[in-house]
């Protein structure tokens, strides 16, 4: 989870040779996905912006022997995801959510198509957040946060009204002092949520022991 925290250097756009993974000039690995679903796709920043881009120019190699920037929009420090360009277009909203517990819903119609690899603006923060991560979304679904402290909170994607893409969004989660939101993710397909631990322990919680909460609650205990 901490690895999509890390910064990552300004690079070329060429792809460059390497004996190793040169994490001080392309940065940490913060995600991997199955290339054969993800044609298209899009690459989400810390400064609240995404690029689209052609998954077919990413270098192809063995060992970590190549990379290549992807968009071209110039001056983003971090990215934090990668996603599938085609599930903007599918579902009816783009949800972004801060380490601070900040929560924001915007309808994908909102947004050019396509997205461009100089990038578009998706959401703003306000100072000292920091972004966490996005998903695309319906409003049928529901939307679990995690904070730092072992608390939870699951509430209806229905319940956020649909901001512009330069809101900084609401209160999805109430924190106590010291915590922040870790995580997050849509349990719309299972009856059980898995958390896990920076020491490695894991534990399965039933969605029904989540007690119905609007948002910006406190959430419940769950470990």
């Amino acid at each position: 989870l901490s690895a999509g925290w890390l910064p990552v250097s300004e690079v070329g756009g060429e792809p460059r040779e390497m004996e190793r993974w040169p994490y001080e000039a392309f940065g940490k690995p913060i995600q991997i996905v199955d290339a054969g679903h993800l044609d298209s796709a899009l690459g989400v920043a810390d400064d609240g912006h995404i690029c689209g881009f052609d998954v077919r120019i990413v270098p192809q190699a063995a060992d970590a022997e190549a990379a290549r920037r992807l968009g071209s929009r110039q001056g983003i420090q971090r990215w934090i995801a990668l996603d599938d360009r085609d599930a903007l277009r599918h579902k009816g909203l783009f949800v972004h959510v801060t380490c601070a517990g900040k929560i924001k819903a915007t309808k994908n119609s909102d947004f050019p198509n396509p997205i461009h690899t100089d990038g578009t603006s998706a959401f703003l923060l306000a100072d000292g957040d920091v972004a966490l991560g996005v998903c695309v979304a319906d409003t049928d679904e529901s939307i679990c946060l995690a904070s730092s402290n072992g608390y939870a909170i699951v509430f209806p994607l229905a319940e956020l009204r649909p901001q512009g893409r330069k809101a900084t969004g609401v209160r999805g989660m109430g924190l106590r002092e010291g915590a922040h939101v870790v995580g997050f993710c849509r349990p719309s397909q299972s009856d059980e949520l898995v958390m896990v631990t920076t020491w490695g322990y894991a534990k399965r919680v039933p969605l029904a022991d989540y007690r119905p909460q609007s948002r910006s609650g406190l959430g419940l205990q769950s470990m």
